[in-house]
């Protein structure tokens, strides 16, 4: 499972064979095959295995019947103005 939250403005996102959509954060369920296009933004994806107790609440609550869960969250509101931006603008290319 992947909880996927975007640091700057909306990425790009669709699964198979949809239509693309543009978020702010998203739910996608274990399994799901999907693209993304990172929109020119930067992302937070955090990587839930599909089995522990967090995971397992996730799906009962958001994708029960869904591959996907768009929830209303914006994670810069946990944040200090301009910490995940400060951050993200000194990340280079990860190899």
């Amino acid at each position: 499972m992947q909880l996927m939250f975007d640091l700057r403005g909306q990425f790009k996102f669709r699964i198979q064979k949809k239509d693309w959509g543009s978020y702010k954060s998203l739910i996608i369920k274990e399994n799901a095959i999907h693209q993304l296009d990172t929109n020119g933004s930067v992302q937070l994806i955090v990587y839930l295995d599909a089995s522990c107790k967090t995971a397992i609440a996730i799906k009962e609550k958001y994708l029960k019947q869904y591959q996907i869960h768009s929830p209303d969250v914006d994670v810069l509101q946990f944040s200090k103005p301009g910490e995940f931006n400060s951050i993200a603008g000194g990340i280079g290319t990860w190899r």
